[in-house]
């Protein structure tokens, strides 16, 4: 977008110098940057239907209406009730009567580029509803369905999102140097960005954070790529149920109590372990899921001691391969622990 503007150029020869400049234009196809196909403003209230669409050049923005899919779609005035921005259809004082599927059209004469999005409008009374229950009414029902939590929350198809990875350690659960598995208690701190739960706390009473059940969220795929078993359990086992918090600029920080259990390669001649855990994405590479240290050391503030080990060392590293067969890197978080086995 930056390399549009006026471009000259200019020769010499025999003495005669030439000169030309030509107009350079960059188009960008239309985009809808922040426009949900489900929104619910609340009734008798001024809303708005939100609706960020871009381009180059910019398009043109009209509205249309209908009351379902079967009714007839009609043009939207604009007038004292209904006004058009950058950030999409703002209506006054809002009724029943506003229910219904709302269209956008966006269209670059000069190119010929045409795109449509028809967004279905519910109102919700918010009479008598606490801040915080219809910042979390609005956020879930206007961003989140049984589809969109498998989305990675980007906005360009191409972009990755960044898992910050973190560890806080609470106790070693066992060491078997028989079988060469290690199982350790604590919690996993994961924490990235969702551009879809941002909002702006003036709306909702000041309220800067919220917590949120990660099944109507999307969350990553973090496992464990060393994983052992003692039993039949194995790996990164999480408990999933808990709440996220979420900050107002769409930080979400997730501390599922987890027990990992990984493989490591026995024990020295003075009883010492190394035992190595490695974490990130079961299914993207990091061009889609990039994995970063959320501190540099693992937190053992809340470590219980146990008389049967000794922790001696522990460090936390990120590390990224690639193979031959792919270009794409492949991040990983690798905890390791360096344990004493007492006898």
């Amino acid at each position: 977008m930056d390399d549009g503007g006026t471009y000259k150029c200019r020769s010499l020869l025999g003495g005669v110098t030439t000169e030309a400049q030509k107009e350079l234009f960059i188009y960008k196809k239309i985009t809808w940057d922040d426009c949900p196909r489900e929104q619910r403003p609340a009734i008798n209230q001024d809303g708005l239907i939100r609706c960020v669409v871009s381009g180059s050049p910019a398009p043109q923005v009209m509205w249309s209406y209908r009351k379902n899919e079967n009714s007839p779609r009609r043009p939207i005035i604009i007038g004292d009730r209904y006004q058009i921005d950058n950030k999409g259809l703002s209506i006054k004082n809002m009724t029943e009567a506003d229910n219904g599927i709302y269209t956008c059209t966006a269209e670059v004469e000069l190119t010929g580029d045409l795109q449509q999005r028809a967004i279905t409008v519910e109102l919700h009374n918010s009479k008598g509803a606490p801040d915080e229950f219809r910042l979390i009414d609005d956020l879930l029902g206007k961003h989140y369905s049984a589809i969109k939590k498998y989305v990675r929350p980007v906005k360009d198809v191409e972009d990755a999102v960044t898992v910050k990875i973190g560890f806080s350690l609470i106790h070693i659960d066992q060491v078997d140097v028989e079988n060469s598995v290690a199982s350790f208690n604590g919690w996993l701190d994961l924490e990235w960005n969702d551009f879809g739960l941002r909002w702006d706390p003036k709306e909702y009473g000041g309220i800067r954070l919220v917590r949120l059940p990660t099944r109507y969220i999307w969350t990553p795929d973090i496992e464990m790529y060393n994983s052992g078993y003692i039993g039949n359990v194995g790996g990164l086992v999480k408990k999933t149920d808990t709440l996220a918090m979420v900050s107002h600029d769409g930080t979400v920080f997730w501390a599922p109590p987890v027990r990992l259990i990984s493989l490591f390669g026995g024990v020295d001649d003075k009883n010492i372990a190394l035992c190595k855990v490695k974490l990130g994405s079961w299914t993207y590479d990091g061009n889609k899921v990039d994995v970063k240290l959320r501190s540099q050391n693992i937190d053992v503030s809340n470590y219980r001691l146990d008389k049967r080990y000794s922790l001696l060392a522990l460090n936390i590293t990120r590390n990224e391969i690639t193979y031959s067969c792919c270009p794409e890197p492949f991040p990983d978080i690798s905890l390791e622990f360096k344990i004493e086995i007492k006898s």
